[in-house]
Order: C-alpha cells, then sequence, then structure tokens
C-alpha cells in the first residue's frame, strides 16, 4: 500500500472519529437537563426577616389543626414563655431527674439560634377548653410540633434548635416542652415534608394511622422534657430542661 493510500485511510479514520464525537456531542446537548428535585414543601414563609418568618410559621401551622368541633386544637405563639422584655437568654439540659448542682447539668446553650414555640389552648394557662385530654390529642400536638420544627429548621437559617411548650392538662400549669436539633432530623430536613408527614391537612385525635404515630413516637418520644424557668446567675432567664426519665 503506498504512502498516499495509507494516509487517506487515516484521514478517513479520523474523520469517522471525530464525527462520531460530534454525533455524541449534539446527543448530550440536546439531552433534556434531569427535572429539578420536588420542593420540600408545597408552603414555605417569605419574609425575610428570621422574626417574622417564624411567625408565619405559626401562623401557617396553628389553622392547620383542629378539634372534633371545627376550633383551633391550639394558637402557635412564636416566643418562649414570659415578657418578651425578658427573654430566656440560657437552655440548661439536665443528665438527672432531679437537679441540685452545675455537675447535674449535661449541657448547656445560648438562644441566639433556638426558635420557641407555645401551644396555647383556649383555657387557664394554656390549657385546651373543649373535650378531655388523651393520649390521642396528645399524640396529634406532638405531631403539631414535629411539623413546627421541621418548618423553622429547614426555612430559618439561624435556627439550629426549637423548642415546643405543651400545653397542660386543665387546672394544671404548663410543665413539658420538646426539644428539637437541626442534627437530629437531618434525614427529615433533606427529604421531601410528605415523606415524613404523608397527609397534608393533620388528622383529629384518634385519627392518626398506625404507620404515623410510629413516626411521631420515634421523633419525638425521646426529646420530650419537663422544664422549669429559673434566674440565672447572671441575672438572665434560664430553661432548664429536665428528662422524663433517666
Amino acid at each position: 500500500m503506498n504512502v498516499a493510500r495509507r494516509f487517506r485511510l487515516a484521514y478517513f479514520g479520523l474523520a469517522m472519529l471525530f464525527g462520531a464525537a460530534i454525533g455524541a456531542l449534539i446527543v448530550v446537548v440536546e439531552r433534556p437537563a434531569p427535572a429539578p428535585p420536588p420542593p420540600w414543601s408545597a408552603w414555605q414563609p417569605t419574609a425575610p426577616d428570621p422574626g417574622v418568618r417564624q411567625a408565619q410559621i405559626a401562623k401557617h401551622i396553628e389553622v392547620q389543626y383542629r378539634l372534633p368541633s371545627g376550633k383551633k386544637l391550639v394558637n402557635v405563639l412564636a416566643g418562649g414563655p414570659g415578657p418578651s422584655t425578658d427573654p430566656i437568654q440560657l437552655v440548661a439540659i439536665s443528665k438527672t431527674l432531679n437537679p441540685q448542682h452545675q455537675s447535674d447539668v449535661l449541657t448547656t446553650f445560648n438562644t441566639q439560634k433556638t426558635a420557641m414555640f407555645i401551644l396555647c389552648g383556649d383555657g387557664p394557662q394554656c390549657s385546651i377548653g373543649e373535650g378531655t385530654p388523651s393520649v390521642a390529642r396528645a399524640k396529634v400536638l406532638g405531631r403539631e410540633a414535629l411539623e413546627l420544627a421541621l418548618y423553622t429548621l429547614r426555612y430559618i437559617d439561624d435556627a439550629d434548635s426549637v423548642v415546643t411548650f405543651f400545653p397542660p392538662g386543665k387546672g394544671q400549669k404548663p410543665t413539658h416542652a420538646l426539644l428539637f436539633t437541626k442534627n437530629e432530623l437531618s434525614d427529615q430536613l433533606d427529604s421531601p415534608l410528605r415523606q415524613t408527614l404523608p397527609r397534608a391537612k393533620p388528622p383529629q385525635p384518634g385519627d392518626l394511622t398506625a404507620a404515623e404515630r410510629k413516626v411521631i413516637d420515634n421523633l419525638t418520644g425521646p426529646r420530650v422534657f419537663k422544664f422549669r424557668v429559673e434566674q440565672g446567675q447572671s441575672g438572665g432567664r434560664v430553661l432548664v430542661l429536665v428528662p422524663e426519665r433517666a
């Protein structure tokens, strides 16, 4: 085979390779871009200010949860107990059921990155006036607290934790709160909300499915504390969270 013929064959081979590469490029360019992931939730707060955004979340959630009469289960108040002019400055988590000394405290953190909500019924001391307290109603309240925490930790960048104060029984004072942290709920925050809480319309007490009740128990049970508010050594108010059981 002469040199000219070999040159023509080599040139032809290169041309075919070049054409194949161009064809592959065209296919890649023309292939539609992958669909964007589904939104985390159908609704989200829009205010740029974190405090206003928290209030939007509270308002959005409270109107979803209803008593059998159609009334709101509770009002959701953005903020912690006590006067807004003297906010809680520190959260202390106890490792014993009856903390007496500094050594009884497991950890403390300031509240700059902690959002607080109060679930407040229409009765005295934020109790729920309608109906009778029950385990079923407590589960729905736990679902509401969980949903508040998920929205807050998802849409308020500055929030690393959420404390939600539970309504007491009739004739009692509030004694229980739930503490949620962003690290503990990372899987739920990375997945769409409806994978965690499938029903867009919250159930009424007694209408939770077994599967949803299990999710709520798993995500709220370990995060239930008794609480009290004390005066710290520096003069600021301290929220003391005590485990339900050692």
